[in-house]
């Protein structure tokens, strides 16, 4: 079996699945396309050279539709979740291209309940979606470990608040920011960690620094490997104020760290998010976001009970390599199915 992977990155996300496919017997080759551009021309002639019996690609309305307009073969299109959660509702080119290709992919993977509906919704046959969870390396991501207070001199009896989102609008920071500064006079010993960065770094920082929070708020940056399952380790609670998600790995990674998660009240979210797991508000409600910050650090017991409950379910549902096995057979329906439609 001979595999081309497309995509629009080549980032983490994508060589884990890169590996997955080689981990499972499959010949495969990876191309990378800019998604504000992508050249055509250059998939078909590498699609040409490398002879794949199967194309997976995606985001769904960007790389796969540029690839099944050149691909006639079989095509599984991935959605990295934003784009059929977010992308299609904000541009109806967008939509229109998403429901094109849904018809014409064999399989499409989708990575939790909420995009699967949404790639109905959109013209996906029950039959060609697969489920495939972005599950977690849970010899990495575990309760058990180092943390990062002694390094940065945080009290070990200090409720430690982090993030790891990326410092875009997408992802609303700023909404924690200005929850931390609203409540941070009230939190006994809270201590914000945001790692990540972006474009929207200088703002953050700004804000940081006007509300006189410098004290109390560490920018990390960028972590990766055993820094980022330590950052886990050291959350009391992680937040996202992401306005849109599919499964969040960061998420996931934090609640098998025993990180009680509170999140945006979106789609994406309320499948792994349930009551008596974490806690959810509303999209860019800092006030209401300060107040679950203050419960949650008024009450050690619960988020114990919680912090449990979340690495229970992580290491129950969020699994990568249960994932990864089902990729092999992502590969053959798409094969199957497509012999089956040339037919009819």
């Amino acid at each position: 079996m001979r595999v081309l992977y497309v995509s629009g990155t080549d980032g983490v996300h994508d060589r884990r699945m890169i590996d997955a496919w080689a981990d499972h017997g499959v010949d495969v080759s990876a191309l990378v396309l800019d998604p504000a551009a992508p050249d055509v021309g250059l998939f078909a002639t590498t699609a040409e050279r490398f002879q794949p019996d199967v194309v997976h690609a995606g985001p769904v309305p960007t790389i796969a539709f540029v690839v099944a307009q050149a691909w006639s073969g079989p095509l599984i299109a991935m959605s990295w979740g934003f784009d059929l959660m977010a992308d299609v509702e904000a541009d109806d080119a967008m939509r229109d291209r998403a429901s094109a290709v849904l018809a014409r992919a064999d399989v499409v993977i989708v990575d939790n309940d909420a995009v699967y509906e949404r790639a109905r919704s959109l013209g996906a046959a029950d039959a060609a979606i697969v489920r495939f969870p972005w599950g977690i390396d849970h010899q990495r991501f575990r309760p058990e470990g180092g943390d990062l207070r002694a390094e940065f001199g945080i009290d070990g009896a200090a409720t430690c608040i982090v993030s790891v989102r990326r410092h875009e609008a997408l992802y609303d920071v700023e909404t924690l920011v200005r929850a931390f500064e609203g409540v941070r006079s009230t939190l006994r010993e809270g201590v914000l960690l945001l790692a990540g960065g972006g474009s929207r770094t200088p703002v953050l920082r700004a804000m940081v620094e006007d509300a006189g929070a410098s004290d109390a708020v560490i920018f990390l940056g960028e972590l990766e490997g055993e820094q980022l399952a330590s950052l886990y380790r050291t959350a009391d609670v992680y937040v996202s104020t992401s306005t849109v998600d599919g499964s969040s790995i960061s998420l996931l990674e934090a609640m098998a760290s025993g990180a009680v998660p509170v999140v945006t009240d979106i789609p994406g979210n309320r499948q792994w998010v349930p009551e008596g797991v974490g806690v959810r508000f509303p999209v860019g409600d800092h006030e209401q976001l300060g107040a679950v910050l203050l419960e949650l650090e008024a009450d050690p017991a619960r988020r114990a009970r919680m912090g449990e409950a979340a690495a229970r379910l992580a290491q129950e549902h969020a699994d990568w390599r249960d994932g990864a096995r089902r990729l092999r057979g992502a590969a053959d329906l798409a094969v199957a199915r497509h012999a089956r439609r040339a037919v009819s």
